[in-house]
């Protein structure tokens, strides 16, 4: 594979052997905002979505829906997720997960309700 990365060393290109492609845009703040990739024929999108310094939803190949919810405003870590099956689900359809992480801030497991 070959690696390419921007100017602030952050990676931006990914180009493989094997037909795998993978690309990622970055806004003024440093936060990566997009990722798409190529695997065969299919092609993926995940789009992030900022609340300050920490993530607050993401939007999976245009479709699904992914909410991060957190214990207080100055938290970093998410205490739960909950996802969507379509961006216009009504509110109360999603499926809750409760987020465990490590001692670093490392999630580590999903468990749904």
């Amino acid at each position: 594979h070959r690696y390419t990365y921007n100017s602030l060393d952050q990676l931006v290109r990914i180009d493989g052997e094997d037909g795998f492609n993978w690309t990622a845009q970055y806004d003024g703040l440093n936060r990566r905002i997009c990722k798409e990739w190529t695997e065969g024929f299919d092609k993926h999108k995940v789009e992030y979505y900022w609340d300050h310094r920490r993530l607050a939803a993401e939007i999976i190949d245009e479709k699904r829906l992914r909410v991060y919810v957190y214990g207080d405003r100055d938290a970093f870590v998410p205490l739960m997720m909950i996802e969507y099956g379509d961006v216009n689900d009504p509110a109360a359809s999603g499926v809750r997960y409760h987020l465990v992480s490590d001692q670093r801030g490392q999630i580590t497991e999903a468990i749904d309700e």
